[in-house]
């Protein structure tokens, strides 16, 4: 209990300090560890830290622009700990969540991501393992769609970074055309 009580209050400080170095450490620690229960808990972690920081990890500022990622290498680091998943059924299903929210995150802040739009689409022609990837991160961009549609109902005014129609319209799009 008192493990999981300073464990929890770690996480939250780091969150708060530093919630680039962290979304590294945790994107790191889903490419390279050797156990599959830490790899799938650091997948867990990176979607958890960028659902709570979203502004900190994809709204960064540098000389007075505003910039894609908080570290320069976070987004190729996000694909890697993607690729380097799909082995493991475990830790793809987790580390396809985290991109999935990681990618709404940016395609609701009407921002493109080439590199992950085109590592989806070359996984459609591959092996079985990659394909079931893809579908999980579609499934989740779905699911993400459709929870920023509903938050936006609710408030009857669509925030800065909620997914409209036409994003929601583009994910059901690009699910239809992968899945051929």
């Amino acid at each position: 209990e008192d493990v999981r009580r300073k464990s929890s209050e770690a996480l939250q400080r780091w969150q708060k300090q530093d919630p680039g170095c962290l979304a590294t450490v945790l994107a790191s620690r889903v490419t390279s560890s050797t156990d599959v229960e830490v790899r799938a808990l650091a997948a867990v972690l990176l979607r958890k830290v960028f659902r709570q920081v979203p502004d900190a990890l994809v709204l960064a500022h540098e000389g007075g622009e505003r910039v894609r990622w908080c570290q320069e290498d976070l987004g190729k680091l996000l694909l890697e700990a993607l690729a380097s998943s799909v082995s493991e059924s475990m830790v793809r299903r987790q580390a396809a969540d985290a991109l999935a929210t990681v990618a709404s995150i940016q395609f609701g802040l009407g921002r493109a991501w080439p590199d992950f739009t085109l590592l989806l689409a070359r996984w459609c022609g591959e092996e079985d393992a990659e394909r079931a990837t893809v579908l999980q991160v579609l499934e989740m961009l779905r699911d993400e769609a459709d929870e920023s549609s509903e938050k936006a109902a609710e408030a009857l005014e669509p925030g800065p970074g909620s997914l409209g129609g036409s994003r929601r319209t583009w994910l059901y799009a690009l699910l239809a055309f992968l899945q051929d």
